[in-house]
């Protein structure tokens, strides 16, 4: 008796689960863990990183939060910063800061995720 009251309890709070991601859903709301920077934070960030203005280190000082959330939010926003700063068909001025933007294999597409990772990439591709 008390295995079949867990079993419906156990059904109760699924289907109450799926109610209340439903109804987040239509309001808009996609889940997980809210952003810690603002849409605008983002872009001064990225603005200073393209530029070479700041340190990631300093970027992170600046708007208060640790280093990997600013380069979460780099990684995610670089192709369309760059593409947008640097139109086809025109040189980039600050080409120092065009070099160490793409770290995408040009043979694979696999982009690196430690430096350890691109020390390697970069071995491998001097061999090709």
């Amino acid at each position: 008796m008390l295995s079949v009251l867990a079993e419906f309890q156990r059904e109760l709070i699924v289907a109450n689960t799926r109610d209340g991601l439903a109804a987040a859903r239509a309001r808009g709301r996609k889940g997980g863990r809210p952003p810690k920077l603002t849409d605008d934070q983002i872009a001064l960030a990225q603005r200073l990183y393209d530029t070479g203005e700041s340190t990631v280190a300093q970027i992170a000082a600046l708007l208060n939060v640790p280093r990997t959330t600013v380069y979460g939010h780099l990684k995610k926003n670089r192709s369309t910063a760059t593409s947008a700063a640097h139109p086809p068909g025109k040189k980039s001025v600050n080409s120092v800061a065009a070099v160490r933007v793409s770290r995408t294999c040009s043979t694979c597409g696999d982009e690196p995720s430690t430096r350890a990772e691109a020390a390697h990439q970069r071995g491998d591709l001097a061999v090709l």
